[in-house]
């Protein structure tokens, strides 16, 4: 009987250590899903030290239950053709419970002035761009297809030497706000910054409408804001030292960004004028 005991002891410890160092295949994740809905693309410049980039954001009209959902693609370039195929939607295994579309970033670099032919696959459909690069500006000059539209026909490109922000003032006094305001501006253009006219148009980190005036996208959160936009061609050190100024000085009037065409920015509520790099010239 101790025998028997002893075999069925053995038995059980084998098949334990057994399943324990057996590999288990983890689950498998959610299944991926056909693109059914049309793309829509909207091109920004990625602005840095190193260069200029053109980004092409693209999300699909259909809303999803995951705001994480995902298009994957792949992109290829030969010379002044480029190819870019919309595979699936990738379902991500964990969701971030809020609804939205599809999206993915088609970073297609660095393009010299010249024109472009490039071809956006979907399944079967095919969509065909014309792609016109220049110093000033990204134009599509033709689109033909269903598949893919385009938010803009033209983004104009931020000039070298250009910096702009937002003033918000933080009351609803007119005083000392608007003039606390100026004398900023007054700052920037004492260390060499001066007004500028910019093209009416879309610069994707803001507008110039027809009357020459900046207008800043979405809402900025503040009583009242000043967008504002100026030349510079100077060292970011000086105009990054106004803002650190005006962050110990006037923090509790003023809320103060500003950016610069290197890819950089500065803000009053960041400890010291802290610097960001590499922002997108884009609506946000």
């Amino acid at each position: 009987m101790r025998l028997k005991l002893y075999a069925l002891a053995l038995f059980v410890t084998w098949s334990t250590l057994s399943c324990a160092d057996s590999p288990t295949q983890p689950a498998p994740g959610p299944p991926d899903l056909p693109i059914d809905s049309k793309i829509l693309v909207t091109p920004s410049e990625q602005l840095s030290d190193a260069g200029r980039a053109l980004i092409l954001t693209c999300r699909t009209e259909r809303i999803y239950q995951c705001v994480n959902y995902r298009i994957a693609f792949d992109v290829t370039r030969s010379g002044s053709s480029i190819l870019v195929r919309f595979r699936y939607i990738d379902v991500p295994t964990i969701c971030l419970t809020a609804t939205g579309p599809a999206m993915c970033a088609l970073e297609l670099g660095t393009l010299d002035p010249g024109d472009y032919s490039v071809e956006f696959r979907v399944g079967t459909a095919v969509t065909r761009v014309n792609l016109i690069v220049s110093d000033g500006a990204y134009s599509i000059t033709s689109e033909a297809g269903e598949s893919v539209s385009f938010s803009l026909a033209t983004l104009r490109r931020i000039p070298d030497g250009t910096i702009w922000g937002l003033i918000g003032y933080l009351g609803v006094a007119p005083e000392p706000y608007h003039t606390l305001g100026r004398s900023f501006l007054d700052s920037l253009e004492a260390r060499g910054a001066e007004p500028v006219a910019l093209e009416p148009g879309e610069y994707g980190a803001f507008q110039i409408d027809p009357s020459g005036q900046m207008i800043w996208p979405g809402t900025h959160g503040y009583y009242a804001a000043r967008p504002w936009v100026l030349h510079y061609a100077g060292p970011s050190e000086t105009v990054a030292k106004v803002i650190e100024q005006f962050g110990v000085t006037q923090s509790q009037w003023l809320s103060i960004r500003l950016h610069t065409w290197r890819g950089e920015w500065y803000a009053t509520w960041l400890t010291g004028g802290s610097q960001v790099s590499s922002s997108h010239a884009r609506r946000r």
